[in-house]
């Protein structure tokens, strides 16, 4: 359904929505119970922090077509190309965590 073939989508009636935090947003927006996000605004931020720095700065280097262009273009080897995977992912979130306890 989704036109990229990449992500989740969801369909509520004529609306169509492609993006995993859109998709959140909306749910939360127009489904509040159970809640998707934590009631005080620090932890809703916080929430949507980690969000963004998976959607942002992770995924776009980490996603399935870039590992796979990794081991079968550029012939990294499946140990070099889980170490490339992991080093952005840990700095990810090595980033967002050191914000968060400021």
């Amino acid at each position: 359904m989704n036109p990229d073939g990449v992500v989740p989508t969801l369909v509520d009636g004529d609306d169509v929505f492609t993006q995993s935090l859109a998709i959140i947003e909306y749910l939360e927006e127009t489904h509040p119970e159970p809640a998707f996000l934590p009631r005080a605004p620090a932890d809703r931020a916080y929430v949507r922090s980690v969000a963004l720095q998976v959607a942002c700065d992770i995924h776009p280097i980490d996603n399935l077509r870039v590992l796979k262009y990794l081991k079968h273009e550029l012939k990294v080897p499946e140990e070099a190309k889980n170490a490339w995977y992991r080093h952005w992912v840990e700095s990810g979130f090595a980033s967002g965590k050191a914000a968060r306890e400021r």
